[in-house]
């Protein structure tokens, strides 16, 4: 982030300032970090006005204030997208539609996560850090490729047979065009308090459409990805390069990242799971197990499943 800007000179040193956007929504505006939290007082305003400005974002839009006429502005980073967009789960039949990712409409909430929680994320060396991020339950789940046989069952339909990584695309409705291959599994646990939105995925339809011929070459159908069982997501802002390492003059907010294979905890993690839900252990002392194994457990096993 290229600070300092210009406009930081014009900034309060008492916090909250307040901002109104064009459109007439005011926001109260701290740094991103702020009293050792990311994303301090996160509001579900923030998201159903698209917007979650911070003193550094503001003092981009300064910035840019001067900048000549015709020339390229920095972007001043405080858009959120993510909701859904309601029409899509309205529509019947084939309907292919871009994915946009986000969470439905009036099915999340604003949430602080607290210092030592367990998060987790898949995908490949250049997507191990984003956004969205899923939780200790989202990871039981997808271990045990849990089936929502009643109604309002976080899980994925028909997911029983499924290995791991195409368990965990359904549940987290990363759809293939956006070229994730959900390689690794990156894990990790907060270092300092994060606000962020906990909700529903949002349906998702591919762009692609493929078309099905019969035995006689003649087309019968089309095909398209679509993805929309109800799974918790989180999404977290703000966090790029602070997975890594805290920004100058900021906190840690997240441990070293581990990684696994998803076949690894097939052959290695998944059965002593299984074991000890038969031996009916408490689900807080098999959630804090899994979370220790994956977090410290057999490295050796890692990438050399037994």
């Amino acid at each position: 982030m290229p600070l300092p800007h210009p406009g930081m000179s014009r900034m309060p040193t008492r916090w909250p300032r307040r901002w109104t956007d064009e459109r007439g929504n005011s926001y109260d505006v701290y740094p991103t970090a702020y009293q050792g939290e990311l994303n301090y007082k996160l509001s579900d305003h923030h998201a159903r006005t698209g917007l979650f400005p911070t003193a550094e974002s503001l003092a981009v839009r300064d910035a840019n204030a001067a900048v000549p006429l015709g020339a390229p502005k920095a972007n001043p980073f405080d858009g959120l997208s993510i909701l859904d967009n309601p029409t899509l789960r309205a529509q019947a039949g084939p309907s292919p539609t871009k994915g946009i990712g986000g969470m439905q409409g009036g099915r999340f909430k604003s949430v602080r996560l607290d210092p030592g929680t367990f998060l987790f994320r898949f995908g490949d060396p250049d997507k191990r850090v984003g956004g969205w991020w899923s939780d200790r339950r989202a990871m039981l789940r997808i271990l045990l490729r849990v089936e929502p046989a009643v109604k309002g069952l976080q899980g994925v339909r028909g997911g029983a047979e499924l290995n791991i990584r195409d368990y965990a695309r359904k549940y987290s409705e990363v759809l293939s065009e956006w070229q994730n291959g959900m390689r690794y599994v990156w894990c990790t646990r907060t270092m300092g308090a994060i606000w962020g939105f906990r909700g529903l995925g949002a349906d998702q339809r591919s762009e692609k459409i493929e078309t099905v011929l019969d035995q006689f070459g003649n087309p019968v159908a089309i095909t398209y990805e679509h993805m929309n069982d109800d799974n918790l997501q989180l999404f977290l802002p703000n966090v790029f390069g602070r997975v890594d390492a805290p920004k100058p003059g900021e906190p840690l907010f997240f441990s070293a990242m581990v990684k696994w294979l998803p076949e690894v905890l097939e052959a290695n993690l998944v059965p002593q799971l299984r074991e000890a839900m038969e031996r009916k252990e408490s689900m807080k002392k098999i959630f804090l197990g899994v979370e220790d194994w994956l977090m410290g457990g057999n490295r050796h096993a890692q990438f050399h499943p037994r």
